[in-house]
Parts: structure tokens; sequence; C-alpha cells
């Protein structure tokens, strides 16, 4: 890394002396260089004497701190554990002491199995602090951490102030989820960072670009339709708390997850018309982004496939219905075609922020600010793409590319349909739903193949003498040049950079993957060091980093800052400078008036012994009889090690610490109980005892489990090798406790409950358990192990699934268990119809005088009568459709379930 990672601006230093100080969460204000923060407090304790973990980050967080670390020549260099590193690996490496990224997943089995030398640790720092909550991992290893250590320290940045002001005692709860006391706030008016920053202000030339009429047209629409779906939301359902849903913050990302919140207690009881409502919000705040990012052609394309999908899915999207629709449609079109009644003239819109930059261009070369370096920083990758086909080819030859999609597009559309209403008119396409329909409709769009027509240069019409300037066009061919600048292909992947000496780079924050690459625009500033930057999206974090990164430059630093004028796009922006200061205020706020436990980071084991003591009864003395019991009575619950996803390992440790761990002998010594068991189980999540073993699913795991066939596998499995098998089927607590949606229908035997029904009937062992939640799940186990021994992990182990169709006698256990259950068998005739008839199909096909022989007269007729309708036929008789219909529905397992025999 260059000079830029180890440095830090005078209120960065405060920030860091802050943060080793005192163990705490530091908030601060985006763009504020919370990377460098960690890497010079990483940088400190990269020790082989120290040993500090490193959780909450994403990938590339951990890719970009680790590599910042290893070019600053640490001895021993940070490493980065996840799951393809074996427990031999992992165990080394803890002994060695440094800096480890760690998965959260890994580093919760390592500290219950006891591979992590926990007391040992120095200490722990926490990334994206605003994720943390009670149900995370991280906070189930922070809880972990501070049982057996409480001498290390536990550090939390975040720079998202405003996810920990959103919900109610919101900051309390991560707060006490980290196991951590102090909130140190570090806003951007603070004192301390003006006066850092006043004196390095790079130039900042505000470019207002002028919306043109028709995108003007199109955003009052798109805003009308935005206000019009969330009125009659509102009304739809009143006694939601919607008040603070307004239009204004219809514009952020995160809006629609807000939305989704509120909507989820309630979503099984919501109309279909509500439903669609949620999508179509979705739908608009596409649109609005899409306005301002994509060219006239691209976007009007995006629309009309909107609008087709909607007619073709049959989806009723209201604000198509709207008056504000066809004002968007026609202004939209107006920007492609010179006519709103027909497509036969084109005619281009020019694209305002295009002729900006391409002007702002000209005036740095003009001025000679160039051969310096240029950074043009938009918000995703498309965009970069797309300036980058712009300034190397014009506008001209971009916008013809995408009229030509829009017409072989048009052309297969147009096939379609003539092909559908053919066949409807024929009688010969049937009207299929939902899935099916979608299929069809999919099947039928491979079948066409399009000609596309051939759009000439000289049918294209720009409206704009600018687009055409031959002088701007060969200047930008000639700054693009595809050039050996930058000889690092990885230099290249993020951004495109061409010509060594004048050179213009395009850094998206946004890569392909979709993965943020914000916090790596500070390091490539710091190695790029250019001279001009224009920022072709407004980002008040993207503002701030090149703020602190002009403190270190040394250097003329020009930034050009560009932005719609009056748009949607501005008012997204000041909106977010103002959410973040009003959540700096509260957090402020809260620091100066709220009243915080003495010991909530632990460090005197108060809330330790707090927990542990929590749900128990008034502790006093016991005999030394009831001492030995308590030592001896350990609960042990084994665990998948793919159950570590989920927070329900977290809420079983917590209440089997709280429970069980909870003694108080008569010296009042406390004792530690090895509660959960990490291993790798092939068959159930959870053993609870030698005769009890949990198969857990999720509503969505469960409807997938039983359409695949997998969960009566897996039943089978449980049914084999334990006595009271217990299939747990866990709700989302934030969703509606209830089969709504699949009881509201017909009862047949494809549905959901009908499939419970028969899995039960089939496997009358099997016990069904209902979970409003992970806590309540944990409190259900704790129940059920009461007076249960306690399960042994290498028995567990060595049951095998795969092997589940062989059994004692020979003969595969699910279909002769299915076979036990029909009218007519006993155990007296059962082991000649399996030495007889090779499986259950079979079974359905034989006569009623080859069924008396093998079984006798009378409990042969009852099996008959049973599988079939006694009615005249060709073939005698006919078998009973729903019979026929639920044996070959019985899933096939890899060795044949419908089989008797085990071959």
């Amino acid at each position: 890394m260059a000079d830029y990672g180890p440095q830090l601006a005078e209120f960065q230093h405060e920030m860091f002396l802050e943060m080793l100080e005192n163990d705490g969460v530091t908030v601060l204000a985006r763009g504020l260089g919370s990377e460098a923060l960690i890497h010079n407090f990483l940088k400190v304790h990269n020790h082989e004497a120290e040993l500090v973990l490193v959780i909450g980050m994403s990938s590339e967080q951990q890719s970009l701190h680790s590599g910042m670390l290893r070019l600053s020549g640490l001895n021993p260099p940070p490493r980065i554990i996840t799951a393809d590193s074996s427990v031999a690996t992992r165990h080394e490496e803890y002994l060695k002491g440094g800096i480890l990224f760690i998965t959260s997943r890994i580093l919760v089995v390592d500290m219950l199995m006891k591979r992590l030398p926990t007391h040992l640790v120095t200490g722990i720092l926490v990334g994206n602090a605003h994720k943390v909550e009670q149900r995370t991992t991280e906070a189930f290893i922070l809880r972990l951490y501070r049982f057996e250590n409480r001498a290390g320290f536990i550090k939390a940045v975040t720079d998202s102030p405003e996810n920990l002001v959103t919900g109610f005692f919101q900051i309390d709860k991560i707060l006490k989820a980290l196991w951590l006391r102090k909130i140190n706030i570090w806003p951007r008016f603070q004192k301390t960072i003006i006066n850092s920053l006043a004196d390095s202000q790079p130039e900042v030339v505000e470019v207002r670009i002028t919306l043109t009429k028709l995108m003007e047209a199109v955003q009052f629409a798109i805003r009308d339709l935005m206000v019009a779906c969330l009125q009659e939301l509102k009304k739809a359902r009143p006694a939601l708390e919607l008040q603070h849903l307004t239009a204004d913050r219809i514009l952020f990302d995160g809006f629609g997850q807000l939305l989704k919140s509120q909507l989820d207690p309630v979503w099984d009881v919501l109309s279909s018309q509500t439903k669609q409502l949620y999508t179509d919000i979705r739908t608009l705040q596409t649109l609005v982004y899409r306005l301002h990012r994509d060219d006239c052609v691209s976007f009007y394309h995006y629309l009309m496939i909107l609008r087709a999908s909607s007619h073709a899915f049959n989806q009723h999207s209201l604000w198509l219905f709207l008056n504000a629709s066809e004002d968007l449609l026609v202004n939209a079109k107006l920007r492609v075609f010179a006519d709103k009644t027909t497509e036969d003239c084109v005619q281009f819109e020019a694209h305002p922020k295009w002729l900006k930059l391409k002007e702002l261009l000209g005036e740095i070369k003009m001025d000679g600010k160039m051969p310096g370096r240029t950074v043009i920083i938009v918000d995703d990758d498309h965009t970069r793409r797309q300036l980058e086909h712009f300034l190397r080819e014009g506008a001209e030859c971009v916008l013809a590319n995408r009229f030509k999609r829009y017409q072989a597009w048009r052309v297969n559309e147009k096939k379609l349909n003539s092909i559908v209403l053919q066949k409807n008119r024929q009688g010969s396409l049937q009207q299929p739903k939902g899935r099916a329909k979608r299929r069809k409709i999919k099947e039928e769009r491979e079948k066409v193949t399009s000609q596309v027509p051939e759009v000439n240069a000289k049918d294209v019409i720009i409206t704009d003498d600018a687009f055409l300037d031959s002088a701007v066009k060969s200047e930008a061919k000639d700054t693009f040049l595809p050039g050996n600048a930058e000889n690092n292909t990885e230099f290249h992947k993020y951004y495109s950079m061409m010509s060594s000496d004048s050179c213009i780079a395009l850094y998206p924050l946004t890569t392909e993957s979709g993965s943020g690459n914000r916090v790596g625009l500070s390091n490539f500033l710091a190695n790029f060091r250019p001279s001009n930057i224009i920022m072709y999206t407004p980002c008040l974090a993207t503002m701030r980093q090149i703020e602190v990164f002009s403190s270190f430059a040394r250097q003329r630093l020009n930034v050009y800052f560009m932005l719609y004028d009056g748009s949607l796009e501005e008012q997204k922006y000041l909106t977010t400078v103002r959410r973040e200061k009003e959540a700096f205020e509260k957090l402020i706020f809260h620091k100066q008036n709220s009243a915080v436990e003495n010991d909530q980071d632990g460090r005197l084991g108060h809330r330790q012994e707090q927990e542990r003591a929590k749900h128990c009864p008034v502790a006093t003395s016991l005999s030394s009889r009831d001492a030995r019991q308590a030592q001896t009575g350990l609960k042990i619950v084994l665990v998948d090690m793919r159950e570590f996803r989920s927070s329900l390992p977290s809420h079983v440790h917590e209440h089997g610490m709280v429970k069980e761990c909870g003694l108080l002998l008569a010296c009042f010594s406390i004792i530690y109980f090895k509660d959960l068991v990490p291993i790798t189980l092939s068959i159930g999540d959870y053993i609870l005892s030698p005769n009890m073993c949990v198969e857990r699913k999720s509503i969505p795991d469960l409807i997938g489990s039983l359409n695949s066939g997998r969960l009566l596998t897996q039943v089978e499995s449980m049914t084999k090798y334990y006595d009271v098998p217990i299939l747990l089927i866990e709700f989302d607590p934030d969703k509606p406790f209830t089969f709504l949606d699949e009881l509201s229908g017909d009862i047949e035997y494809k549905s959901t409950m009908s499939k419970i029904v028969l899995l039960v009937k089939s496997f009358p062992k099997l016990r069904i358990l209902w979970a409003r939640s992970a806590a309540a799940t944990a409190a259900l186990f704790l129940d059920l192990k009461q007076h249960e021994r306690q399960p042994d992990a290498g028995i567990a182990v060595s049951f095998d699934a795969g092997n589940i169709d062989a059994v004692e006698d020979g003969y595969a256990s699910g279909p002769k268990a299915f076979l036990s259950k029909l009218p007519g068998v006993r155990p007296q005739n059962i082991t000649r119809i399996l030495d007889t008839v090779p499986d259950l199909l079979a079974l359905s096909k034989i006569s009623l005088q080859s069924l008396q022989e093998m079984m006798g007269v009378s409990d042969g007729k009852i099996l008959h009568d049973f599988l079939y309708i006694l009615r005249p036929s060709s073939n005698g008789y006919s078998l009973c459709g729903t019979c026929m219909d639920f044996l070959l529905s019985i899933p096939k397992s890899p060795r044949g379930v419908r089989s008797f025999s085990y071959a």
C-alpha cells in the first residue's frame, strides 16, 4: 500500500487514541476513514505475543485490510481463515498469534469445541457493528468470549449511524449484544473534524445539470405514481404504522426492506392487490434510478419490458392503470421517437450528463490540467461500461447499438404474440397458470429466432449537435487508448484506465458481483493520485473520502460535483445528509441521558452471574449429595455443523447456560457445563438424547423438502435409528405463526398440509413440534431433555443415512412400513408378499386371484377392494385414481424407496 494507509489525519489520530484507550463502539460518519482507523489499530496489535480476532466483515473488507497489512510488511502477516482451512491448520494459526480474519460460523464452532484457547485471546475487533443483534452469530461469539475471558478487549466500528437509531431502543440492544458500555461518536460537524479538514479542502465545482423537459415530465409522473401507490397501501392496511413511510423515503435503497418489515407480520393475510402494491413501489424505485443513469433508449426499453411482462404474467400492476402511467409512457417514448403514435422516425434525446461530461473533459484539457490524471467516479459497473463505450465510440454509435437491441426485442415480442394468438384461435393452446404459464412463455420465446433489422447511421437523427462534434469525439478516442499504462491486471478489473501520460480512470462504487467497492476507494486514490475527480453520481460518503484524501495529497485537487438540478437525485442526496445529521443528534442525546449498567461489558463478572441466574430459583446452599448430582448432570446437545448458519444454536446455548449452568454449590463456586457439541451429522440436525433426534425445518425449507421428497428420506432415517424422531417446524418471528395460505384452498394430496398428514400416517412414531421462534425452540429443547440420558457423539456420527434401505431382514424399511399399513396386510402374510412382489407399483397391478393365493381369500379381497374400484372395463377392473396418484408420488431414493428388496 502507499503511504496513505498508515497515515492518519488529526481527527483520525484522536479517534485512534480513543479507540485504544477504552472498549466501545466507534460511530463515525461515512467516508471519514474507517478503513484507515481499523488498519492502524490492527497494525499496533499485530504481534506474535497477541492474538486478535476480526469478525463481522465481508469478504471484500477482509481482503482489503489483509492486503493493506501485508503491504506494510508486518510480521507475522495477517491471515484469513475460512471453511476451507482444516481443523489442524486453524489450531496452528491460533497458536501463532497475530491478526486473524475469520468467518463467524467457523469461529463459534472452534470456541465450542475448545480448539481456540479463548483465555489467550488478546481481543476481538467487530466490523459493521450496526448489524450485530442478539440473534446473530457475532453476539454468540462475544458471549462465549466474555464468559471465559474477562480481561481481553472488545472493539467495534461502524459508519452507519442511521441503523443504530432505527427501531425501539436499538442502540441499547446493539451495545448489550456487543458487551460494551461506551459509544464514541464522530460526526462530520464535530469541531475537531471541521478544523482538521478546513485547511486542505479541494477546489469543488458544483456542476448543476438541467433536466430536459421530457425527463422532468417522466420524473413528475414517477413521483405521482409513488404517492398513489403509498396512499393505496395505507388505505388497504390502515392498522399498520406507515405514517413515516413517505415518498421522500422511497428514494433510498433500504426503503424496500423497511416496508417489508412492516408487512411481514401480516403478509399471509394480505390480499394479492396489497402484495402487488409492494412490488409496484419497488419497481418505481428502480425507474427513478434508471431515469438518471440510463440513456433514453435503454430507459424506454426497460419500461416496455415491464409493461409486456405485466400483461404476460397477468400481474395487473396498479400503476399501469393510472393516468400518470400514460404520461410516463408517452414522454419516455418521445425521448426516442419523433411521434408518440408511431415508431417510424427515430429521434434520440441527448443524455444531459453525457454532454456535460464531455464538456468538462474538454475544459480540463484546454486549461492545461492534463496530462494530470483524472478519475470519473460512477455508481456501478453498468455505468462504467456505458461511459467507457460513450467516450470511446461516441454517443451516436452507443445509442444506435442500444436501439438495435430494442428492435430485436420488439421483433421477438411480436412474433411470440402472433404465435400465442394463432394457437389460441386454433384451440391448441391451453391457458396455463402460475409457473406453468411462465414456463410456457419462456419455451415459446426460446423457439423464436429473430432477424434484427440493420440501423444505418443515416437513419439515426440526433437532436443535439454536440453529439456529432467530431473534434470532441476524436479527443475522446485519443485519450482512451487501450494502452499499457498499468500492467497490473487486477488494476483493470475494477475500473477502466487508458493512456499512460494523459489518463482517465472510471471507478465504479459497486462491482459486477453486486458487492460494494467503496471501501477500496481511499486506497485507490492514494495509489492513483489524481489531479481531477469528476463525481458522475452524487454520493455523500465518496465526497468525504475525497476530503480526507485531499488532506494527504499535497497537491492541487479539483473536484467536479455533477448533479441534476431540482431532481429526485438531488433530493435523495440532501435527504441523506439530513438523515445522517438527525441520527448523530439522537446518538448524542442518548449518550448524554441514557443509563448503562455498571457491568454491561462483563469485566467484573456480575453480568455473567446474572445471566446464569436468570429463570433460576433463588440460590441456596446445596447438600454434598445434590452437589455431586449437579456435577454429573451434564446437559449435552449435539448440533450439526450446518445449523450454525441459523440463530438457534445461540439460543440453545444461552438457555442451557442459564438453566443448567446456574447451579451454586455449597461453596458458591460456579460449574460450567458443556451443553453444545458441534459435529457433522448425517441424520438429523439436533440430537437431544440417545432416543431423541430433531430435524429442524423453516417454512420455505419444509415446503421444498416435501416437494422434492427429501423430507421423506430424512424421516425414514430418523425412524430407523431413533425411538422418538421429531420434526421441528420453526417459524420466522417476524412473520405470522400460521399456515393460512396452505389451508385457504382445497385439500388435495399435492398441498403441503396433506403431505404432512400423509407423512404422519406413514410414520406413526414421528412427532411434530411447532415453534414460534428460535427462542421458543430452545425452551422446548430444555423441556424435552428433562430426565433424559445424554447423547453420545460417537454413536450419532456412526449412523449412516445412505444405508437406510438396508435392514436386518433384507427388505427396505420405507416400503415395508408402508405395506404393513395397507388393509388386509398382517404379520402372517407380509413376508410372503415381500418375497413374491418386487415393489409397490407391481402390487397395485396384481389380480384378485393372485392376491388371494398369497394372502388368503379374505385378506386378499380386502386389499384388492382398497386398491381397485369394482366396475366393468375392458381390462376387468380399473385402479383407483387417488391410490395410483399417491403411489406414483412416492419419491425414489438412490436405492429406490418403492422397491421391497435391498439390492
